[in-house]
């Protein structure tokens, strides 16, 4: 109690409580004004945002994996949107064992360079098989899904794959 007295009613007191207020203030602001800078990137950013970044990672992933397997020769051509996404993928079955064994661990890359916490993180990619059989021949298609979560964020992404397409011989019917 008496140095709260002390501090309050003597003129050197104020002028140390005044000190102690203002250089508290100081500290408290500044905590706040670097907050945002320690808080993980998921967390400054919004939820589209976020869907956003994850999608650009798996298809600059992708994109990565085409252009290693076109430099293998296994590459017969890609179909791109708009916004220069790889949407379809017409290959021979070299690209499609390169894109399953690499592009796990091509879209963690990106992802931890981007949210740098690697324990959040959870990639799948898998292949759903699709065989069209027509006059023409038998397609063989097969969809990539890759799955990404990054803080309980999940983010879909399906890009068809197109095989070598098969055609039926014309003596064959007849």
């Amino acid at each position: 109690m008496k140095l709260m007295e002390k501090l309050i009613y003597t003129p050197g007191g104020r002028r140390t409580l005044l000190r102690f207020i203002v250089i508290a203030g100081i500290v408290i602001l500044t905590c706040a004004a670097l907050f945002p800078l320690a808080a993980p990137l998921s967390l400054q950013m919004s939820r589209k945002e976020v869907r956003l970044v994850i999608e650009n990672a798996i298809y600059g992933s992708i994109e990565r994996v085409v252009n290693e397997g076109s430099a293998y020769g296994t590459l017969v051509s890609v179909t791109r949107d708009t916004s220069g996404n790889v949407t379809e993928i017409k290959s021979n079955r070299g690209l499609i064992n390169i894109l399953s064994s690499r592009l796990n661990e091509e879209i963690i890359r990106s992802l931890g360079a981007i949210f740098q916490n690697r324990k959040d993180m959870r990639v799948k990619s898998d292949f759903e098989s699709l065989i069209t059989t027509s006059e023409q021949g038998t397609v063989h298609r097969l969809v990539l899904q890759v799955k990404a979560q990054v803080s309980k964020m999940e983010v879909t992404v399906r890009v068809p794959l197109t095989e070598t397409v098969y055609l039926r011989s014309p003596l064959s019917g007849s």
